[in-house]
């Protein structure tokens, strides 16, 4: 599996102001997808996503994934056999933005499964690849130190999903704004 995409962003800033802006994002797909996503289009709005949030510095890979795959990391990493949305590692050099350390920084891998968003994108009547972006957000946004795990950060996470999502012309994506809506 090699990257499809690769956006170093280490030689233009956004702003030309930062000396040494340095973000390197890519996005691979796996082998085993069939009818694999529009990576270009995925890519080109992480690449807009990474900028509404002044995200300059570090690494951010994004991988495609299938259900076994999906489920074998899910498995080794969170002892869970079923597949799942999004998995996100932070590789050690994430520091969310504060006024003492500037510009957010991301060190992490985000695995995305395909399968799972098709199942949604289906379930709801969207795109799948506005699917796969809220996933890829999600993911972005918990290594930014975002959580969903109580109702006021879940609202708080979702609510900058939205935000996003929006920016970059996709809209609205994810399904109801409160746990109890799925009751």
């Amino acid at each position: 599996m090699d990257p499809i995409a690769h956006d170093p962003t280490c030689e233009d800033s956004p702003s030309g102001d930062d000396p040494d802006p340095c973000l390197s994002l890519s996005l691979a797909l796996d082998d085993s997808l069939h009818d694999p996503p529009d990576s270009r289009w995925l890519r080109d709005r992480l690449v807009e996503v990474a900028e509404r949030l002044n995200l300059r510095r570090g690494a951010l890979s994004v991988v495609v994934v299938a259900d076994p795959r999906m489920s074998d990391l899910h498995q080794q990493y969170h002892n869970d056999a079923s597949t799942t949305d999004v998995l996100a590692f932070d590789l050690g050099e994430t520091q969310p933005a504060e006024p003492t350390n500037g510009p957010p920084a991301v060190d992490g891998e985000i695995y995305i499964c395909l399968d799972e968003a098709r199942r949604q994108a289906e379930s709801l009547g969207h795109d799948v690849r506005y699917e796969l972006l809220l996933y890829a957000v999600h993911g972005l946004l918990h290594l930014l130190g975002y959580d969903d795990h109580d109702p006021h950060e879940y609202h708080r996470m979702h609510a900058r999903e939205d935000e996003l999502l929006e920016a970059v012309g996709v809209g609205r994506v994810f399904g109801p704004s409160d746990p109890s809506e799925d009751a």
